[in-house]
């Protein structure tokens, strides 16, 4: 991959994200019987592992925190993506997408592995490139700015990079990657903010307690004589309110989108803890659409679409948004 090519798809990108043109607000139902976030710690008083909550308006409400949310749905989507990135046509995309990796313990990156989507080093001059306009700020730490033009200088003289300065670019030039990964796009990443913002929800404090056995993690077996006590939430309904902006129709995230709705839709989302013992599964019921494109709005018709998306959008049900997203 050229440095050239790169520098002008960050350009691209910037110029491209730097409008908003196209809004959806989505409200999705899920049907559910129970299920469990836990708190980071736990009470004093009450079940040994209780349900998160917080002070609302009215009083305790039980919190399901956009994190909980967010951690489960990007999941799908890079199910979703990897399982189609042969279907990508961009070859800079496809690569990218390929080398996305986001491990359970660690940051995540696209620049490990055998097949990168760029070097080091030429990415190091992507970087140079950037500096000159003051691109290159939107992305680094201004100490960060100055240690890549200074090392972009010595390769240009002939030096090479040691195995631990490649280490240290691969981490601070990340952020360089990030905006041409459409997984990053959808759903954020190093210095990038992602176009899918999530609601935080609240649900009324309904609670039961549910006792089990301590495993021996050594053996393998349970501890008859171990028991702990975790509090569980019990829902019918939950509803979950998602802003995806300038997902614009026919681009891979767009694609990635809808593809992780459709998961929803066949097959539902597994959302906090104890999974295995049967809590959690959500059922998707409904997603109703209120889609916005703002690119020929003016004035007062602009200002209204944009504090009233849902008084103002087209109102549409999950298929036409599905169809809306793929279109070309």
């Amino acid at each position: 991959m050229k440095a050239d090519e790169f520098t002008k798809r960050l350009r691209d990108f910037l110029k491209r994200e730097g409008r908003l043109r196209e809004r959806a607000v989505l409200k999705l139902r899920f049907k559910t019987k129970m299920l469990r976030i836990g708190a980071a710690f736990a009470a004093t008083l009450g079940p040994s592992m209780p349900v998160l909550r917080l002070n609302a308006h009215y009083g305790k409400a039980i919190l399901i925190p956009e994190s909980s949310w967010r951690g489960s749905l990007r999941r799908i989507s890079e199910w979703v993506a990897r399982a189609s990135a042969n279907a990508v046509k961009d070859a800079l995309e496809r690569a990218i997408l390929k080398a996305h990796y986001e491990p359970e313990r660690g940051p995540l990156t696209h620049l490990r592995g055998a097949d990168l989507p760029i070097e080091v080093e030429e990415l190091i001059m992507v970087a140079e490139e950037l500096a000159r306009d003051g691109t290159l700020r939107r992305f680094l730490a201004p100490d960060e700015v100055d240690e890549v033009v200074a090392k972009a200088g010595e390769l240009s003289r002939g030096r090479q990079l040691t195995r631990d300065q490649e280490e240290r670019f691969r981490r601070i030039l990340e952020p360089l990657v990030t905006p041409l990964c459409p997984i990053c796009r959808l759903w954020g990443g190093p210095s990038l903010r992602g176009k899918v913002i999530l609601e935080d929800t609240l649900l009324k404090p309904m609670t039961d307690i549910r006792t089990h056995v301590a495993l021996n993690r050594a053996g393998g077996v349970r501890e008859e004589a171990r028991l702990y006590s975790a509090e569980v939430t019990l829902a019918d309904v939950i509803e979950l309110k998602a802003v995806v902006e300038n997902a614009l129709p026919g681009s891979t995230e767009a694609l990635i989108l809808a593809g992780t709705l459709e998961w929803l839709e066949e097959f539902g989302l597994g959302l906090g803890g104890f999974k295995s013992r049967g809590l959690g599964h959500l059922e998707l019921e409904d997603c109703e659409v209120f889609l916005t494109e703002l690119d020929n709005l003016r004035d007062l018709k602009l200002i209204r679409a944009l504090i009233r998306p849902e008084e103002e959008g087209e109102r549409m049900k999950l298929l036409d948004y599905l169809m809306h997203l793929r279109t070309s």
